[in-house]
């Protein structure tokens, strides 16, 4: 009791006169009321649960290079306000450490992944335009297209995917061809494809297992993903 009595004559002999007379008389009226014993408890607690979430999740990151050290002497006044405790990582330091670690993997794979899709889909379709390209040097010296790819020498290429690159020329009754949206066929010369990251397809493009396919389209036209026809 003691106490608070000191404390709050302190904060009436900081405030001008007029506002710590009235205060003093009447502190309902003057709209001042100091803070009760369980507000400055409750004010303390949760400015020590922030400091503590604050320093632990900081040191962690820090210990992991993932944020320098913006207070460099920290480290040090806590080990001489605490010379018998290791340095050592705590449990809840620890869990830090690995969230953040499996956050960083996850993101990192994720991304990896995605180039490398990318960079096996620009492949195949520099690919396709190769062996287009031996298909129509072929059909302009024989005036008719290929029986097969073994006839242009292509017939050892596989996609990225390690699957073989496939083609019927349309006007072979054993191939068929590739639909658009609307059930068209995307060709009226030749097919010639990659089946993709999941080794399946089906003539329609817009089918489930045909839309990661690298496509010839449009007699030449187009070459890309079946998705971007």
């Amino acid at each position: 009791m003691d106490t608070e009595k000191r404390s709050d004559e302190v904060i009436l002999a900081r405030l001008p006169t007029s506002h710590a007379e009235s205060a003093a008389r009447n502190p309902c009226r003057s709209g001042f009321s100091f803070p009760t014993k369980k507000r400055r408890q409750r004010t303390a607690r949760t400015r020590r649960s922030r400091r503590i979430i604050y320093e632990i999740a900081n040191r962690a990151l820090r210990r992991i290079g993932v944020l320098a050290d913006p207070y460099p002497l920290s480290a040090d006044l806590e080990s001489a306000n605490h010379p018998d405790e290791t340095d050592g990582f705590t449990l809840v330091e620890m869990v830090v450490v690995v969230l953040v670690i499996g956050i960083l993997t996850a993101a990192g794979m994720f991304a990896y992944i995605s180039m490398v899709d990318k960079a096996r889909v620009v492949q195949a379709i520099g690919d396709v335009k190769a062996i287009s390209l031996s298909v129509d040097n072929y059909w302009m010296i024989n005036d008719d297209y290929p029986p097969n790819l073994a006839a242009v020498g292509m017939n050892n290429y596989d996609d990225p995917w390690e699957n073989n690159y496939v083609y019927t020329y349309v006007s072979n009754p054993a191939g068929g061809p590739r639909l658009d949206a609307g059930g068209n066929p995307i060709n009226t010369d030749y097919e010639l494809y990659s089946i993709g990251r999941d080794g399946a397809t089906s003539a329609p493009l817009n089918a489930a297992n045909a839309r990661d396919d690298v496509v010839r389209g449009s007699n030449g036209g187009f070459t890309g993903l079946a998705t971007n026809y």
